[in-house]
Protein backbone atom coordinates (compact mmCIF):
# COMPACT_ATOMS: atom_id res chain seq x y z
CA UNK A 1 0.00 0.00 0.00
CA UNK A 2 1.23 3.50 -0.86
CA UNK A 3 0.46 6.54 1.30
CA UNK A 4 0.56 10.15 0.14
CA UNK A 5 0.56 12.69 2.97
CA UNK A 6 0.33 16.35 2.00
CA UNK A 7 -0.04 19.15 4.53
CA UNK A 8 0.13 22.91 4.40
CA UNK A 9 3.16 24.59 5.92
CA UNK A 10 1.29 25.56 9.10
CA UNK A 11 1.77 22.00 10.38
CA UNK A 12 5.50 22.81 10.94
CA UNK A 13 6.57 19.35 9.74
CA UNK A 14 8.68 19.55 6.62
CA UNK A 15 10.36 16.17 6.62
CA UNK A 16 9.56 12.77 8.10
CA UNK A 17 12.58 11.04 9.56
CA UNK A 18 13.04 7.38 8.60
CA UNK A 19 10.44 7.65 5.87
CA UNK A 20 9.70 4.34 4.18
CA UNK A 21 9.48 3.85 0.42
CA UNK A 22 5.70 3.48 0.50
CA UNK A 23 5.12 6.91 2.08
CA UNK A 24 5.28 10.17 0.13
CA UNK A 25 5.25 13.28 2.34
CA UNK A 26 5.25 16.87 1.16
CA UNK A 27 4.14 20.29 2.34
CA UNK A 28 2.49 23.05 0.34
CA UNK A 29 3.33 26.59 1.49
CA UNK A 30 0.69 28.77 3.04
CA UNK A 31 0.27 32.20 1.45
CA UNK A 32 -0.30 35.21 3.71
CA UNK A 33 -1.60 38.30 1.91
CA UNK A 34 -1.02 41.70 3.50
CA UNK A 35 -2.32 44.77 1.68
CA UNK A 36 -2.22 42.93 -1.64
CA UNK A 37 1.33 41.57 -1.19
CA UNK A 38 1.69 37.78 -0.99
CA UNK A 39 4.15 36.27 1.49
CA UNK A 40 4.80 32.59 0.78
CA UNK A 41 5.54 30.45 3.85
CA UNK A 42 8.64 28.69 2.57
CA UNK A 43 12.35 28.71 3.34
CA UNK A 44 12.76 32.07 1.54
CA UNK A 45 10.14 33.87 3.67
CA UNK A 46 11.55 36.95 5.40
CA UNK A 47 9.59 36.74 8.64
CA UNK A 48 10.73 40.18 9.77
CA UNK A 49 9.27 41.76 6.60
CA UNK A 50 6.02 39.84 7.08
CA UNK A 51 5.63 40.88 10.72
CA UNK A 52 6.47 44.51 9.89
CA UNK A 53 3.89 44.55 7.09
CA UNK A 54 1.25 42.96 9.33
CA UNK A 55 1.90 45.46 12.14
CA UNK A 56 1.48 48.37 9.71
CA UNK A 57 -1.69 46.97 8.13
CA UNK A 58 -5.25 46.46 9.23
CA UNK A 59 -5.98 44.09 6.37
CA UNK A 60 -4.41 40.67 5.96
CA UNK A 61 -5.71 37.20 5.15
CA UNK A 62 -4.70 33.66 4.34
CA UNK A 63 -6.27 30.98 2.22
CA UNK A 64 -5.93 27.24 1.93
CA UNK A 65 -3.58 26.04 -0.80
CA UNK A 66 -5.38 24.91 -3.92
CA UNK A 67 -5.65 21.19 -4.72
CA UNK A 68 -3.40 21.81 -7.72
CA UNK A 69 -0.61 23.07 -5.44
Amino acid sequence: MFFRIIADSSCDIFKIENQSDNIYFNTVPFVITVDGTDYVDNEALNVRDLVTAMAASSKSHTSCPSPHD
